[in-house]
């Protein structure tokens, strides 16, 4: 059972991260993009301190792991920024998603174990619609891509270490080293390409909420707390539900459309985190099975 909720904790992880998209078109023409993520992490850290600051626990392997974790979601998403300047969006975030096939690939590295048919299945699937729901094109690999194929492999390792992390170190801690990684990390871009030219509203402040105390303290550390309860493979299934929520959330409140492609896209990734879960059902009837003999 813990699996199971494990997985319905990411599932909702996944849908606050989808609904990131949508927020993020409103305010990213009023502040400049490393401005926007530096003013996200600050915020975070201070709501993630007024929260758990008496929980949080702070050790040499906690500041480790934690500088680990950050370095890689960091890493992954400066070469995602980047490459979004040489290639489509659409390519983009098919090859960002790839971390469905990479996960796998580096988790059984890592474990040496291999994977089930069914997880195998389930990444085919889940990858199939993947490509569906983002219709890259079919141009020429190009400079932006390759980038963006190295982040896709940073959000990868960064999948498959915060499982094992967390089994290891104060969950709190993680969290708390990670944002400050980031922080420090994006800081210099802020520096270099950023401004303070932004004004303060309610839409300003809402959509800062949002993404600062949800997006960013609630998923992140669900995410650290949850993901030792299940596989990398099956997390990395979970979150390419993130563009379908995306694109849902922008059909109900930017009354954008909603395509076949999504349709068809959305059905195949659902069906990929079926024969996941499908995997785990038969191991659980397996094991009961032996149990009982």
């Amino acid at each position: 059972m813990k699996v199971y909720k494990a997985d319905l904790i990411l599932l909702f992880i996944t849908f606050l991260w989808g609904g990131t998209f949508s927020t993020m078109k409103d305010i990213i023409s009023d502040v400049e993009p490393f401005t926007f993520v530096v003013l996200r992490f600050i915020l975070a850290i201070i709501f993630f301190v007024i929260l758990f600051n008496k929980k949080i626990k702070i050790n040499r392997l906690v500041i480790i792991l934690g500088f680990i974790l950050g370095f890689f979601y960091t890493l992954g998403f400066q070469l995602q920024v980047v490459g979004l300047k040489y290639t489509t969006a659409s390519k983009s975030a098919f090859i960002t998603g790839l971390a469905v096939i990479f996960t796998p690939i580096f988790q059984m590295a890592v474990e040496r174990k291999l994977l089930n048919i069914w997880q195998v299945i389930g990444v085919i699937f889940s990858g199939l619609g993947l490509y569906v729901l983002t219709n890259p094109s079919n141009e020429a690999l190009n400079y932006g891509d390759i980038l963006t194929f190295f982040s896709s492999m940073s959000f990868a390792v960064y999948i498959v270490f915060i499982g094992r992390f967390a089994l290891k170190a104060d969950v709190n801690g993680l969290v708390l080293i990670q944002f400050l990684t980031m922080l420090l990390l994006t800081l210099p871009f802020a520096f270099t390409y950023g401004n303070l030219n932004f004004v303060i509203n309610t839409k300003f402040i809402l959509i800062m909420l949002y993404v600062s105390l949800l997006a960013t303290v609630v998923c992140t550390y669900l995410h650290t707390k949850y993901q030792r309860e299940t596989t990398a493979t099956r997390a990395a299934i979970i979150f390419t539900f993130e563009p379908v929520f995306a694109v849902l959330i922008a059909s109900i409140f930017y009354n954008e459309v909603i395509t076949k492609s999504l349709i068809i896209g959305g059905t195949l990734i659902i069906s990929g985190l079926l024969f996941s879960e499908l995997s785990e059902f038969l191991m659980n009837l397996i094991l009961r099975k032996k149990s009982n003999e």
